[in-house]
């Protein structure tokens, strides 16, 4: 049975606690050893680095997803100054073309920014 106490600080999570947690997390503890090979220290501080890298994962998909929005939002702004420029549109006027093109064509708002910008640069 080992030590009661462990049940109580290291509880076994359900099976709906485990689909909720990150891929990455759960990888994390599908791979730890059980806490009485580990001993109490280890075990925790296995957690502890489990729990860390898992936010360093997660931290770097939010900035990899914010650098995409970042770039997203830039090419839309040059194809909302070629619409401007071509066509004496406003600024929001220029962005409501691309967005009533993009739902017309299907096609995401940021593609039909860059195919935009690729005629224009190719003239």
């Amino acid at each position: 049975m080992g030590d009661p106490g462990l049940r109580d600080r290291h509880p076994v999570p359900g099976v709906g606690a485990a689909d909720r947690r990150p891929a990455h997390a759960q990888g994390a503890h599908v791979l730890l050893a059980p806490p009485q090979r580990l001993g109490r220290a280890g075990y925790d501080l296995a957690v502890l680095f489990a729990t860390h890298a898992a936010q360093a994962l997660d931290a770097a998909q939010v900035i990899a997803g914010l650098r995409a929005a970042l770039g997203s939002r830039h090419q839309i702004g040059v194809a909302q100054g070629i619409l401007m420029q071509r066509h004496g549109l406003t600024i929001e006027q220029a962005f409501a073309v691309l967005q009533r093109f993009s739902h017309e064509s299907n096609t995401k708002l940021n593609d039909v920014a860059a195919e935009i910008a690729r005629e224009h640069h190719e003239g």
